[in-house]
């Protein structure tokens, strides 16, 4: 396994256990309208917002990581891409 696809299996596997996270609070968020429907109570409906708010975070930080990821492979593979034209230019010059 390369440097980038290991870069790349560890931003997957960060994004896929906050899309996890995500996916618990939305949920959370979405049940919490019952209780508030039932029992009028306010709190429920600050629970489900806040629920609302963190898979807005995890959202942001899921492209954040997936983005920051995606920029060091390309850094990473375009200076791997200038030292093998180097090479091969090199290499068609002893010819």
């Amino acid at each position: 396994m390369t440097y980038e696809e290991r870069i790349a299996q560890t931003a997957k596997r960060k994004c896929d256990k906050l899309y996890i996270s995500e996916l618990i609070a939305a949920a959370f968020a979405l049940t919490a309208f019952l209780p508030y429907l039932i029992f009028k109570n306010i709190s429920f409906l600050v629970f489900s917002a806040i629920c609302f708010s963190y898979c807005a975070f995890a959202e942001t930080a899921i492209l954040f990581i997936e983005k920051k990821a995606r920029k060091h492979i390309n850094r990473r593979l375009k200076i791997l891409n200038k030292s093998l034209e180097r090479t091969v230019r090199r290499f068609s010059q002893d010819e």
